[in-house]
């Protein structure tokens, strides 16, 4: 289940990112507070990244991403990258346990919080689909020539209950 929705949330991020040039997908909009699409492309991927390689170690720290800017102006890069964390959320065969490390303030010290691989993967589904959000008024305020995938923004919760409200 939490496999099937990685792949179709980063799989919708593909055929996003396959309708882009790099000056689209690294244009800064102020309607996404003068950030690219690149960008938040680029934390969605690195929360996913952080996760797998936190995974081995049974530590996961999101705040010591990398900031790659190739993920950020590059879209080969950004569709290799997909293309690796799909290959690796294959392989997730069990649901470990983890230690997440979380600061929510510059000058307190960072908490560590148990938690778990599968928890974490569906955290890393709803945190994409946030971007996706924001992501999706970019492309429509800004390139109204792309078009956007069915659904994209949309938690499953809403799609579920809108599916459900249509039935009755």
């Amino acid at each position: 289940m939490l496999t099937h929705a990685t792949f179709e949330v980063l799989n919708q991020l593909a055929a996003l990112l396959e309708q882009l040039d790099e000056e689209e997908y690294s244009l800064t909009l102020p309607v996404i507070s003068n950030n690219s699409i690149g960008k938040h492309v680029r934390h969605i991927l690195e929360f996913y990244i952080c996760l797998l390689q936190g995974q081995d170690g049974g530590v996961i720290d999101y705040d010591l991403r990398k900031r790659d800017v190739r993920l950020e102006t590059e879209i080969s890069y950004a569709l290799h990258n997909i293309n690796n964390i799909n290959a690796l959320i294959i392989q997730i065969a069990e649901n470990k346990k983890l230690t997440l490390i979380v600061g929510f303030s510059e000058t307190d010290e960072n908490a560590a919080i148990e938690t778990t691989l599968y928890r974490e993967m569906a955290y890393n589904i709803e945190h994409v689909i946030h971007h996706f959000a924001l992501i999706k008024i970019a492309v429509e305020t800004a390139l109204a020539e792309v078009k956007i995938p069915e659904n994209f923004g949309v938690a499953f919760s809403t799609i579920k209950h809108q599916h459900k409200t249509c039935a009755q």
